[in-house]
């Protein structure tokens, strides 16, 4: 089993809760964390949403480089 650590600001935790509310997602969400340039870290994130009666993946950012 692999496991990650992420570091994250309530921020961060805040602007992810909005992002889920607005768009009123209860079911399971992918984070996906990048540390990977040295300077700083982002954070989307990824769900199912119906649109127009179809089902797609959207993926949101929560945190980006103007975070830093």
């Amino acid at each position: 089993m692999m496991s990650a650590k992420i570091y994250t600001k309530k921020e961060e935790l805040l602007n992810l809760i909005k992002i889920l509310d607005e768009n009123q997602i209860d079911g399971v969400v992918k984070l996906i964390y990048n540390n990977n340039n040295g300077i700083g870290s982002t954070l989307d994130v990824e769900f199912d949403f119906n649109l127009n009666g179809r089902l797609v993946t959207v993926r949101a950012n929560v945190t980006d480089e103007s975070n830093w």
